[in-house]
């Protein structure tokens, strides 16, 4: 059975996003997960094998030169038949393994994120020492994974890979069992709730969702805010301004939450106001899956998951006008509020579920393997 490697950098990243796609590709590959944060050195199930490595998402030289190192002695003892890495920097180190280990490598961009969106100095040096090293490492054997035209597109122009070496697969799938809407709603509330979800990051939008908030204040519209600050990223929000937020009457940030769809399942509108690099955003999966209206920034990806006027919205990007007026839109309409909740499922089965995400990935990975 042939061996594929996959190099995560979070195991939040891993359990939230990849797993139940890997679980998927396990009946076809042996699987070894390279992720932090796990609570055993190894854990092992069937053909699936994930081993506690030490990624740090910061660049620390002598720390990365040990990481390399020991990641080239571990390929070279299993041998693996596809290296498959996630975000920015792991790629990085795809690259530069590559001229060490010859084995097929995926590069997968899911989104660009702050690298390539953001102009503070250390994330335009790190673009240009990205760039530099796929371009310098480029050769058949590398592959590149997109969730976006846009996306691609992009690293494109940077890189001047062959196309040909290049595939869109629109996110990692969700599971439509799982996400489907239910009876039990155990966070229902007497008023309307709009919830966005999401890290508590700048660029996703948070500050924006709370300051529409305000104009709602008295019209029983609740905002409902989910998910945990990201220390390790400088477009955090912290704990002490989120608790702030809490003080308003219409606003409850209520932190990380493992059950996300009992929250999806007892809400009226999912809203994601984002500016951030996406590719194609879980929470809207997962949201349309259970049957929920959207509305979300103007931006590739979310762009290709809420099609407007069909099971949502789109809104300018850091337009809270825009947002404001687009809140106002929806929930003045109950009939197109039902009829998008009924669009949105459709939706997301025909083009997003785990089941049709598998079978794109899996014919990725037989060209892959057949590619000379």
């Amino acid at each position: 059975m042939r061996k594929v490697f996959y190099l995560i950098n979070k195991y939040e990243y891993l359990i939230t996003h990849k797993i139940d796609l890997i679980k998927n590709i396990n009946s076809s590959y042996k699987i070894y997960i390279l992720c932090p944060g796990i609570e055993k050195k190894i854990i092992r199930h069937n053909n699936l094998i994930i081993i506690n490595f030490n990624f740090n998402r910061k660049f620390f030289f002598i720390n990365d030169l040990k990481v390399l190192l020991n990641l080239i002695f571990l390929f070279l003892k299993k041998k693996p038949d596809i290296i498959h890495s996630f975000t920015t920097k792991l790629i990085v180190y795809s690259g530069i393994i590559s001229f060490f280990y010859r084995c097929k490598y995926i590069m997968n961009f899911s989104g660009l994120g702050n690298v390539f969106f953001l102009n503070k100095l250390k994330y335009r040096l790190f673009k240009f020492f990205t760039i530099i090293v796929l371009k310098t490492f480029d050769t058949k054997k590398i592959f590149y994974l997109f969730q976006t035209k846009d996306d691609q597109k992009k690293i494109h122009n940077y890189v001047k890979f062959d196309i040909n070496r290049s595939t869109i697969i629109s996110g990692s799938g969700v599971d439509i069992i799982k996400y489907k809407k239910k009876d039990n709603e155990i966070y229902k509330k007497d008023y309307f709730t709009i919830m966005l979800a999401s890290r508590m990051l700048l660029n996703k939008g948070v500050i924006d969702f709370f300051e529409v908030s305000k104009f709602f204040i008295n019209k029983k519209i609740l905002f409902l805010i989910v998910g945990d600050v990201d220390k390790d990223n400088d477009q955090s929000l912290s704990i002490e301004e989120l608790n702030l937020m809490n003080l308003q009457e219409n606003v409850e940030w209520i932190g990380y939450k493992k059950n996300l769809y009992e929250y999806y399942n007892s809400v009226d509108l999912f809203c994601l106001p984002t500016y951030y690099g996406e590719g194609i955003p879980k929470v809207l999966l997962e949201a349309g899956s259970m049957s929920l209206p959207l509305i979300t920034s103007n931006l590739p990806g979310c762009n290709e998951v809420v099609i407007n006027n069909f099971n949502g919205y789109l809104f300018d990007p850091k337009n809270r006008e825009d947002l404001k007026n687009t809140i106002e839109l929806i929930i003045k309409n109950k009939d197109k509020l039902r009829k998008f909740k009924q669009n949105s499922r459709e939706l997301i089965i025909q083009n997003f579920s785990l089941e049709v995400i598998t079978e794109k990935t899996l014919k990725f990975y037989k060209s892959i393997i057949d590619f000379s």
